[in-house]
C-alpha cells in the first residue's frame, strides 16, 4: 500500500477510536495490521500518526456537541473512502472492512451504532455487498460456531481434528481444543481465520492470538506439536465444489524408467494426487524432472509400473484420454509473426472439433480477457530476440493454448524461467486458480520464491540420478529434511519474523557435505540418494485409489476432420508467412533478382552490333542455371518448414492430429511459393535473354523442378534436428545435381564404373537437374516457332544420313572382317542383331539370313549380303534426295506466308540457337557411332533420333523422343513426367520420415560398432 492510503487507514482507524480511552486490545489490532503491511521501523511512524491523529480528532469532539460530532465523522469516513477507493485492490478492501471491524468490536460494550455507521459507509464505499458485509460482521463479531449463520462462504474446524464440524459425530474436550472459523470471499480467492481456544497455535510460524482475525494467504499452515496440521489447501478444498463427473484421480504406481543406454532415469515411484491440488516437483541439475513429466504426460513410456488417470492406463490407452492431458512446454510453443488472438483462434481450431469461427472467437476473447491478454490480442507475438510482447504475457498466451481445450490434468515445465519476479507470480498464480477450479495441475519448477513455493499443495522432490526423496505439503518438506538429517530447530520451516520459506534450505540439507579434520568439505555427502531414497520409500503413505471414469472434460476435445485440419494448417501458416515482411521480400525478390543477373550478364553480342538470339552461345548456360537456380530456390525455401515448426508439433502431439494434413499443408504453400518464384524469374528471365513463346514450356518445367527441391527440402527439415546442419547439407545435395546433370560434365567422361556410352548412366537418372535441362534444351530446340516446320523432316533427313555414311560403312567392315574370318563368333553376332533390324527399317529385297551370314566366307554368300548393303545405300541416298525436296517446298510455303525469304531469315535468327544446336547435335564429337554389346549405337545428332523401344524411358542423352510403355512420347512430356514421379516419391519419404528413420538406424549401427570397438 501506498504511504497516502496507509495515512488514510489510520485515520479511519482514530474515528472509530474516537472515544475517551483506547484499549490494549484495539491498539494492538492496529499495530498488528500494521505489521502486516509494512517493515518494524515503519509501524513506528504509521502509529504515531494514528496516535497523533486520534488526539487531533478528540481535542475537537471536547469543543462541539456530540451529534455535530458524530456528523462530521461520518463526512469524514466517506471523504477517506472516496478518496482512497480507486487506489486499493478489492481484496485490500476486504482486509480493510474486516480489520475495521474487528477494531470496533474490540471496545467491547463501549462501541456505539456511530461505528456500525462508519462501518456501513466504508462497506458502501468499497462496493461491498450488504450480504457480504453481513457475513463479515458476524464472523468478526461471533465467539463460538454456534452464534454463525448458515452460509457456504463460513466454515469451522475443530482443531483437534482438523475435521469440519458437519462431519464430526461427537466432540468431546472441546474448550481445550478449540475452534478454527474461516470466511472464503470466493469472488476475491480470499481466506480469514478467526480461532477460539486454549491451546498455543502458529500459523506460519508466529502465533495465532485467540479471537483476532488473520488473513489465511496461499501456503498457509496452523500448527501445534500435538495435533495434526491445518494446511491451507485443504481447508480451501472445503470451500470448493467440484462436479463429480469432473473429477480427475492420478495414480502413479511404482513407475520406473531407463533410457536407452541403460542408465537409469527414474527410480520406482509411487504417489496418487486428486483433482484440485497444484504439484510442483522440484530437483536438481539431472535428478530426473523432466524425464518424470514426460512419463506422467504420457511422451515417455515407462519400462516398469503404470500411470492410471481414473483407472486409464496412459501409456496404452491413449485414445480415451483424448483432451484429457495438457502439455505445456518450458519455451513458448507460439508462431511469432501471428498476432495474439490468431495463436489462439487457429490452436482452437485445432482442439475444438469441428465448433463454428463465430463460437471460437467467442471462447478465445473470453479465456483472453480472463488472462489479462485481449488488450494486445492484435498485437504480434514475436519471437524471444524481437518481442512484441512481455515475457509474462507470452507465458500466459501459452498457457492460454492449452487452457482453450480445458484439459483435466495440466503439465506445466518451468513456467516461471526467464520472467521476473512479479511476473513469475501472476503466472503461478493463474496455475493456483486452475488447481481451485478443479484442474489437476503439474509444475516443475527451479527455485520459486517463498510466495510461489507456498501455491504448491504437494510437493515432489527429486535428487540427483531420478531418486523420488519426498511428496507431501510443501510447508512440510522442510521439518521433514532437517529431522531426517538431525538438524537443530527442526519444528520450524517458517522465517519466524516474516513467515517467509526458504526453499533452497531444502537442497543445502540434501547436499550438506561430510567435513574433513581440517573443517574443508568433501565430495561426499552427508546423506546420499539411495539413502533419501529409502527414507522416502520407509515414510510413504500407501496410494488413494481414485474413480474410474473419465471425466466430462474428455469431451470437450473433439478432433476436426483432416480436410478441416489441413484448412486450418494452411490460414494458419500463410497468414504467419504474410506477417514476415522480411521473408515475404527475399523470397519473391530472389527469383526476378536472379533471373535479371543471369540474363542479362548471359545475353552476349558482339560489341558495336545488335543482340541476336541465334548467335548467343550462353543460351544452354542460360536454360541449365535456370533449373539449378528454381532447384535452389524450391530447396532453401523449405529446408527449415518443418524444423522451425517441431516446438508447435511437440506441443500438437497431445490433439493427435493428422500428420498428413500438416504435411500436405505444408506441400501446397511450397508449391504456391515456387509457382510465384519461378513465374517470376521465366518473366524476367525469357523477357531479357529474348526467349521467345516458350513461356508456359519453361514455367512448366522449372516450377515442377522448384516442387522437387521443395519436397528434398522438406524431407531433410523433417529428418534433422538442427538448422545448421540442414544448411551445411544444402551443397551436398545441390552440388551433385550440377556435377552429374550431363551438362558441366559430359557423362561419357564420368568414371567407366558409373558410365554408360549407350544411355544416360543410372548416377545421371537420378538427377532431376539433367531431365529438367534435357527437356527444355530438346524442346527449345525441335519446338521453336521456326524448327517446329521442319524438324520431322530433318529428323528422318538425320537418319538417312547416319544410315548411309556411318552404318552400310561399318556393316561393310564388319561384312570384310567375317569374310576373311576375323573374330568370326562376334562379327556374326553383331551383323545377325544389326541385319534383323535393318529389315524392319530398309524396304528392300530380303538378301540375307542368319544361314547366310554363317556361309559369310563363301564368296557367293558374302557378294549377296554386299549388294544388299549397296542397295540399301542407294535407298537412303534417294529418301535423303526426297526429304530434301519436301524441305525446299516447306521453306518456299513459308516464304510466301510470312513475307519472303528475309522473314524466314529473321525468324530463324528469333528462335533457333546455334549454341544450343551444337549442344544437343553434340557438334564436335567425331564417334558417331560405336559397337556396344554386339550392336552398332547411334550417336550422331541424337536429338534427331528416338530412344530404344526395348528401354522404358532410359535413353541416349538429348533424344527427342522415348518409349514410354510402348508408345513412342516426346522428351519433354516424359521427362516432365519422371521429374513428378521423383517428386512423388519425396512425399512417400516425408509421409513415412523414411529419412528419419534411416538416419536414427545408422545411428544406432554407429554407436554399437564404436561400443564394440570401445570393448575390444
Amino acid at each position: 500500500m501506498s504511504e497516502r492510503i496507509l495515512k488514510a487507514l489510520m485515520q479511519l482507524f482514530a474515528i472509530i477510536a474516537n472515544r475517551d480511552q483506547l484499549t490494549d486490545e484495539a491498539r494492538g489490532i492496529v499495530i498488528n495490521f500494521l505489521r502486516q503491511q509494512v517493515t518494524s521501523r515503519s509501524q513506528e511512524f504509521y502509529l504515531k500518526f494514528f496516535d497523533d491523529y486520534l488526539i487531533s480528532l478528540r481535542g475537537k469532539s471536547a469543543e462541539g456537541r456530540e451529534g455535530k460530532r458524530i456528523a462530521a465523522n461520518s463526512v469524514k469516513v466517506l471523504k477517506i473512502c472516496t478518496e482512497i477507493n480507486g487506489e486499493l485492490d478489492q481484496k485490500q478492501k476486504y482486509i480493510v472492512l474486516l480489520k475495521l471491524i474487528e477494531f470496533s468490536n474490540s471496545f467491547g460494550e463501549q462501541a456505539g451504532p456511530q461505528e456500525t455507521v462508519f462501518i456501513e459507509t466504508v462497506s458502501s464505499v468499497f462496493n461491498i455487498s450488504p450480504e457480504l458485509h453481513k457475513i463479515c460482521n458476524a464472523f468478526c463479531q461471533s465467539g463460538h460456531h454456534a452464534e454463525l449463520p448458515d452460509t457456504d462462504a463460513l466454515l469451522v474446524i475443530h482443531s483437534g481434528t482438523g475435521i469440519p464440524y458437519s462431519n464430526i459425530k461427537s466432540i468431546t474436550n472441546e474448550t481445550l481444543y478449540g475452534e478454527l472459523c474461516f470466511l472464503n470471499v470466493r469472488d476475491e480467492g480470499l481466506l480469514f481465520v478467526r480461532y477460539f481456544g486454549n491451546m498455543p497455535l502458529l500459523m506460519n510460524g508466529q502465533t495465532l492470538n485467540s479471537g483476532q482475525v488473520y488473513p489465511f494467504s496461499q501456503g498457509s499452515v496452523i500448527r501445534e506439536a500435538r495435533l495434526a496440521p491445518v494446511y491451507y489447501s485443504d481447508v480451501v478444498r472445503c470451500f470448493l465444489d467440484f462436479r463429480s463427473e469432473d473429477q480427475i484421480s492420478m495414480t502413479v504406481n511404482q513407475v520406473g524408467y531407463r533410457f536407452g543406454n541403460g542408465a537409469i532415469g527414474m527410480h520406482p515411484i509411487s504417489f496418487s494426487a486428486p483433482s484440485g491440488n497444484l504439484i510442483g516437483i522440484m530437483g536438481g541439475s539431472g535428478a530426473g524432472k523432466s524425464t518424470l513429466l514426460n512419463i506422467l504426460n504420457g511422451n515417455l513410456a515407462p519400462q516398469q509400473g503404470e500411470v492410471l488417470i481414473n483407472g486409464v492406463n496412459i501409456h496404452k490407452q491413449k485414445d480415451q484420454l483424448q483432451g484429457v492431458i495438457g502439455y505445456i512446454p518450458q519455451d513458448d510453443l507460439l508462431m511469432d509473426d501471428l498476432s495474439v488472438f490468431q495463436n489462439l483462434f487457429y490452436n482452437s481450431k485445432l482442439g475444438l472439433g469441428d465448433l463454428p469461427d463465430e463460437e471460437i472467437t467467442r471462447q478465445s476473447e473470453e479465456l483472453l480477457d480472463s488472462l489479462g491478454l485481449l488488450r494486445i490480442k492484435d498485437l504480434r507475438v514475436g519471437d524471444p530476440l524481437n518481442k512484441m510482447v512481455s515475457g509474462g504475457q507470452r507465458k500466459r498466451l501459452n498457457i492460454a493454448l492449452e487452457l482453450i481445450r480445458k484439459p483435466a490434468v495440466l503439465f506445466v515445465d518451468e513456467p516461471t524461467s526467464g520472467l521476473s519476479s512479479l511476473d513469475s507470480e501472476n503466472v503461478m498464480d493463474l496455475l493456483k486458480q486452475l488447481s481451485l477450479q478443479g484442474k489437476l495441475v503439474f509444475v516443475v519448477i527451479h527455485q520459486p520464491s517463498s510466495d510461489i513455493f507456498k501455491l504448491f499443495d504437494k510437493l515432489l522432490i527429486l535428487d540427483t540420478g531420478g531418486f523420488p526423496i519426498y511428496y507431501g505439503n510443501p510447508s512440510d518438506s522442510v521439518i521433514y529434511f532437517k529431522k531426517t538429517a538431525g538438524f537443530a530447530s527442526a519444528d520450524t520451516s517458517e522465517c519466524v519474523t516474516c513467515g517467509n520459506i526458504n526453499p533452497e534450505q531444502i537442497f543445502t540439507i540434501i547436499e550438506s557435505k561430510v567435513f574433513d579434520e581440517f573443517g574443508h568439505p568433501t565430495p561426499n555427502r552427508k546423506i546420499s540418494p539411495p539413502e533419501w531414497y529409502s527414507f522416502y520409500e520407509e515414510n510413504r503413505l500407501p496410494n488413494v485409489s481414485g474413480k474410474t471414469q473419465l471425466p466430462a472434460a474428455s469431451r470437450h476435445h473433439a478432433k476436426p476432420s483432416r480436410l478441416r485440419q489441413l484448412k486450418v494448417f494452411l490460414t494458419r501458416d500463410v497468414l504467419s508467412k504474410l506477417r514476415n515482411n522480411q521473408y515475404m521480400m527475399i523470397n519473391f525478390l530472389e527469383a526476378p533478382v536472379l533471373a535479371f543477373i543471369l540474363a542479362y550478364f548471359l545475353k552476349y553480342y558482339a560489341p558495336g552490333a545488335d543482340y541476336i538470339f541465334k548467335d548467343n552461345l550462353n543460351l544452354p548456360a542460360y536454360i541449365f542455371m535456370g533449373v539449378i537456380v528454381a532447384l535452389f530456390m524450391g530447396l532453401t525455401v523449405s529446408a527449415e518448414e518443418i524444423i522451425k515448426d517441431r516446438k508447435i508439433l511437440k506441443r500438437e502431439e497431445f490433439l493427435d492430429l493428422s500428420r498428413g494434413s500438416y504435411l500436405f499443408s505444408k506441400i501446397l504453400i511450397m508449391l504456391g511459393i515456387s509457382a510465384i518464384q519461378t513465374f517470376t524469374f521465366v518473366v524476367i528471365g525469357n523477357y531479357i535473354f529474348e526467349v521467345q513463346d516458350m513461356f508456359t514450356d519453361y514455367w512448366l518445367m522449372l516450377f515442377s523442378v522448384s516442387c522437387f527441391g521443395n519436397l528434398m527440402g522438406l524431407n531433410i527439415s523433417s529428418a534433422f534436428n538442427s538448422a545448421v546442419t540442414i544448411y551445411i547439407l544444402i551443397p551436398f545435395l545441390i552440388i551433385p545435381q550440377i556435377i552429374l546433370s550431363g551438362v558441366m560434365v559430359k557423362f561419357d567422361n564420368l568414371n567407366p564404373v558409373v558410365s554408360n556410352r549407350t544411355k544416360v548412366p543410372v548416377i545421371g537418372e537420378i538427377m532431376a537437374s539433367r531431365w529438367a535441362f534435357e527437356a527444355l534444351a530438346v524442346n527449345q530446340y525441335s519446338k521453336n516457332e521456326y524448327e517446329k516446320h521442319f524438324f520431322d523432316l530433318n529428323k528422318q533427313m538425320s537418319e538417312s544420313v547416319y544410315r548411309r555414311d556411318f552404318w552400310i560403312v561399318k556393316m561393310n567392315d564388319k561384312l570384310d572382317s567375317l569374310h576373311k574370318g576375323f573374330n568370326r563368333e562376334a562379327n556374326q553376332l553383331l551383323l545377325e542383331n544389326e541385319f534383323k533390324d535393318a529389315f524392319e527399317r530398309i524396304p528392300v529385297k530380303n538378301k540375307f539370313s542368319s544361314e547366310l551370314i554363317a556361309k559369310a566366307g563363301d564368296q557367293s554368300a558374302y557378294n549377296s549380303m554386299k549388294q544388299y548393303l549397296t542397295d540399301a545405300k542407294k535407298y537412303y541416298m534417294n529418301h535423303y534426295k526426297a526429304l530434301s525436296s519436301q524441305r525446299d517446298q516447306k521453306v518456299k510455303e513459308l516464304e510466301s506466308k510470312g513475307g519472303g525469304s528475309e522473314n524466314l531469315a529473321k525468324l530463324k535468327a528469333d528462335y533457333t540457337n546455334e549454341g544450343l544446336s551444337d549442344l544437343v547435335s553434340t557438334t564436335g564429337d567425331f564417334d558417331f557411332i560405336i559397337e556396344e554389346k554386339n550392336r552398332f549405337v547411334r550417336r550422331f545428332r541424337p536429338v534427331m533420333m528416338n530412344g530404344s523401344e526395348h528401354s522404358l524411358i532410359r535413353a541416349p542423352f538429348y533424344v527427342s523422343g522415348k518409349n514410354l510403355f510402348g508408345t513412342m512420347t516426346g522428351t519433354y512430356l516424359v521427362n516432365l513426367m519422371v521429374v513428378w514421379m521423383m517428386t512423388g516419391i519425396l512425399v512417400i519419404t516425408l509421409y513415412n520420415n523414411s529419412l528419419k528413420k534411416l538416419l536414427g538406424f545408422s545411428e544406432r549401427l554407429l554407436s554399437g560398432m564404436f561400443a564394440s570397438n570401445k570393448k575390444s
